[in-house]
C-alpha cells in the first residue's frame, strides 16, 4: 500500500508513483527520484530556512509544517500541495536559494531544462518571456 510517510529511507512506496508496469514492478518518478537525490544533500540549518519560506497561510494545514522533520518530508508535503511538481520549479528553486546551495540550484535549473519538451530546432529550447 503506498500510506505513510514515517520513515523516509522505509517508505520506498511513497517514492513510486503506485502504477505498476506491465512486469507488475513499480516506478519510481524520475521528478521524486531527482528531489530524493536533492534531499541527501541538504542539512538540518538548511530545512530551517526553506521551512521559514514555507510559512506562506493556506500553503499547509495548521500545524503541518512544525511536524516535518526532514527535507524529504518538507518535499514531498510541498508536491501533495501542488506547490512543486514536475514542470513546476519555481517554489523549489526559491527554497533552494535560501539555503545558499547554488550547486543545487544549477541542478535544479539543469533537471528543469532537460525535462522541458525539445522544439523542433535542432534542440535549442524555446522560452517565453514573462
Amino acid at each position: 500500500s503506498c500510506e505513510g510517510r514515517g520513515d523516509p529511507v522505509r517508505d520506498v512506496c511513497s517514492m513510486a508513483d503506485c502504477s505498476s508496469s506491465s512486469s507488475d514492478e513499480y516506478t519510481v518518478s524520475r521528478f521524486r527520484e531527482f528531489l530524493l537525490s536533492i534531499t541527501e544533500e541538504l542539512k538540518k540549518e538548511d530545512l530551517k530556512r526553506m521551512k521559514f519560506l514555507c510559512k506562506n497561510p493556506g500553503l499547509f494545514a495548521a500545524g503541518k509544517l512544525e511536524t516535518i522533520e526532514d527535507p524529504l518530508d518538507l518535499f514531498l508535503s510541498l508536491e501533495d500541495a501542488g506547490a512543486i511538481g514536475e514542470g513546476n520549479f519555481k517554489f523549489l528553486k526559491e527554497l533552494v536559494k535560501v539555503t545558499g546551495r547554488k550547486d543545487l540550484l544549477r541542478r535544479i535549473e539543469d533537471h528543469e531544462k532537460e525535462s522541458l519538451p525539445t522544439s523542433s530546432t535542432h534542440g535549442i529550447k524555446e522560452t517565453e518571456s514573462g
